[in-house]
């Protein structure tokens, strides 16, 4: 077998953990960056690599290309994904990993596709992981983007689900030309449905624990619990609350919503200006606690019965 005769100073190298002296094979990026690493753990982690190194295979899968070619005694094999896919990749199987480790978004979903390609099972859940991690820590909008570029129609769903909790800001869309216009208007009708089901909490509940209120100045709120009718009376300035955590669902239809802090003390402020409006259930923090939550579980119920895929 030939030995390459590019001189070792002018090869560029992957960083470690990539950098073994003692590797017995090199993979070679897209953008001519080689990783030294060991044939057992590729093996192990991809049967595309195990059976590229079984002893006497006539050929390599199609997936890979090899030409006979060594560098410094090593077999080399150029692989089509670019240098910063494969240390997204790789990174899971030689480092203690941690989703501390955070990626850009596009190399998430090179990975995942490479991941698809080698067939390697392990890198492929903690990759899928990673990207729900990076849509909510980042712009899920502009991850459903990437999703839609490498077609990917899990993480599309996974970062539509994502961006409900994020207002809604078509500037994001960095890449908006190398998408549909369907797939735009898939994004944007499903948060309407949802903001749309977070709505209907409020005429038609589905809470389990409603007694009402005590006190005057009430409003009524009808609630279904089981298969009976319930009406709850409410202090008339909680009115003011429901109509700001309506608008706030509109915008961003993710029921975490009702804790969000500028929510919760329009609740305290409603609940403790009136000494007598007070929760049936009891009194205090625990009870407008119990109330919100009560409420985030029936706006968090609606949502999820939404079908992103009939959107």
């Amino acid at each position: 077998m030939p030995d390459s005769s590019t001189p070792s100073e002018s090869i560029q190298w992957a960083e470690a953990p990539f950098d073994k002296k003692n590797a017995d094979v090199i993979l070679r990026s897209s953008d001519n960056v080689h990783f030294r690493l060991h044939k057992v753990v590729l093996a192990d982690a991809s049967p595309v690599f195990d059976d590229m190194f079984v002893v006497g295979s006539p050929s390599p899968p199609a997936a890979l290309t090899t030409a006979g070619e060594q560098l410094h005694g090593l077999p080399v094999v150029s692989l089509d994904e670019s240098s910063s896919v494969l240390y997204c990749l790789l990174q899971l199987y030689h480092v203690p990993f941690s989703h501390a480790f955070l990626p850009t978004i596009d190399n998430i979903c090179g990975a995942i596709i490479a991941s698809q390609k080698y067939h390697m099972s392990h890198a492929k859940i903690e990759l899928k992981k990673l990207f729900a991690t990076a849509c909510k820590k980042g712009s899920a909008m502009q991850a459903y983007t990437i999703a839609c570029i490498n077609g990917l129609p899990e993480e599309m769903e996974v970062a539509a689900k994502a961006s409900l909790s994020q207002p809604q800001n078509l500037t994001e869309f960095d890449q908006l030309g190398a998408i549909s216009g369907s797939q735009i208007l898939k994004l944007l009708r499903y948060r309407q449905l949802c903001a749309d089901a977070a709505d209907t909490v409020f005429d038609s509940h589905l809470w389990k624990d409603c007694k009402g209120f005590n006190g005057s100045q009430y409003e009524e709120i009808v609630f279904k619990r089981k298969d009976k009718r319930v009406v709850m009376k409410l202090p008339s300035n909680l009115k003011d609350y429901f109509q700001v955590l309506r608008k706030a669902l509109a915008e961003r239809p993710d029921a975490g919503v009702v804790f969000e802090a500028f929510v919760h003390a329009l609740l305290h402020h409603a609940v403790y200006s009136q000494a007598e409006s007070i929760y049936v259930l009891g009194s205090g923090q625990n009870e407008m606690e119990a109330f919100e939550m009560i409420l985030m579980l029936g706006i968090d119920m609606a949502i999820s019965e939404v079908d992103f895929a009939s959107a």
